[in-house]
């Protein structure tokens, strides 16, 4: 900024940065609203930070304020949005229940030119303003978190999926099947969907989330194998089963399946993988080893997966063993 150093930045933010860790009360609130005017986006920066980490809600109306402010001219005065992301975490995480603020900021773009084009530099606050409109308990939020599943950048439709999340089970889960169904070219969004749905409703939602394990994609196989197996209710844990003992299924699904069956922390999951440990082929007894193998310093669990090695009792098996473990 004309005029001012980077030097000069760097003692007021250091300033900030003292006051806020001797002072309390009305004196960091008064230090605090002179920051969030300041004219320099990192001096606005570091005031709402301090707002977040120190949960000062009796500034909320100062935070919406400053964020106004430098939506005007935006890329002069607050380029890449280091003081708008700041400002909107800030608000997000201090539960401000402005609901027009974040319906003005939830499709907020800011292009800024780069080599060869321009970017988008507000990924970050559309995503925030998502998680803040749902919190707020609007009731026509789902309505207008439904278009931001279709957000082009993708961090921005991941943390519309757990904006989503926070709404009621009857508005969410709609939203999301329908989202699964769409599907999309990302597969950290597809997994999101999945993963969101088991955690909202495991036992309603396992039929729905196994059936994308006979996706042509192995990527959303993937992300429905491991959705069913960070769980805890046996229900998700039964289609995984089931699709293993299936007998058209690659080699690699099977060692896929072992992995999300290790994950599941339902008993019966350790129990059925000790049993195929003693019982299968070769080969699967060597995935099951290898995807246990976090466990090796984990008891009760190593010493059952030692004696199901030992019960096997094939020299190979326990020669593979002995090696990683």
């Amino acid at each position: 900024m004309p005029g001012t150093s980077d030097d000069k930045i760097d003692q007021q933010i250091a300033d900030l940065q003292q006051v806020a860790e001797m002072e309390s009360g009305e004196e960091l609130e008064r230090r605090l609203v002179k920051a969030l005017a300041n004219r320099h986006y990192r001096v606005v920066a570091a005031a709402a930070k301090i707002c977040e980490e120190r949960f000062v809600y009796a500034l909320e109306k100062q935070l919406v304020e400053a964020f106004r402010r430098l939506t005007n001219n935006p890329v002069k005065k607050d380029p890449n949005c280091i003081a708008k992301n700041a400002l909107i975490r800030a608000l997000t995480a201090l539960d401000c229940s402005d609901v027009n603020f974040f319906l003005e900021t939830l499709h907020y773009q800011q292009m800024e030119p780069v080599w060869g084009g321009s970017v988008d530099t507000a990924v970050d606050i559309r995503g925030s303003a998502a998680m803040g409109l749902a919190n707020t308990g609007y009731h026509r939020a789902a309505m207008e978190l439904a278009p931001m599943l279709m957000d082009p950048e993708v961090p921005v439709r991941r943390q519309v999926v757990q904006a989503i999340a926070v709404l009621r089970v009857d508005q969410a889960e709609p939203l999301l099947r329908l989202k699964a169904v769409s599907g999309d070219e990302e597969p950290e969004v597809m997994a999101e969907v999945l993963s969101t749905l088991i955690r909202m409703e495991p036992e309603l939602s396992a039929p729905f989330v196994a059936a994308f394990m006979e996706d042509e994609d192995p990527v959303v196989v993937e992300s429905a194998v491991l959705a069913l197996g960070d769980a805890t209710a046996v229900e998700t844990l039964e289609p995984l089963i089931n699709h293993y003992e299936e007998i058209s299924i690659q080699p690699e699904e099977r060692r896929l399946l072992i992995r999300g069956i290790a994950l599941h922390r339902h008993e019966r999951a350790m129990s059925w993988l000790l049993e195929q440990l003693v019982e299968s082929s070769q080969p699967i007894a060597v995935a099951i080893i290898e995807t246990l193998a976090e466990f090796r310093h984990t008891d009760p669990v190593g010493r059952q997966i030692a004696a199901a090695v030992e019960e096997r009792g094939e020299a190979k098996i326990l020669e593979f063993f002995t090696q990683l473990w």
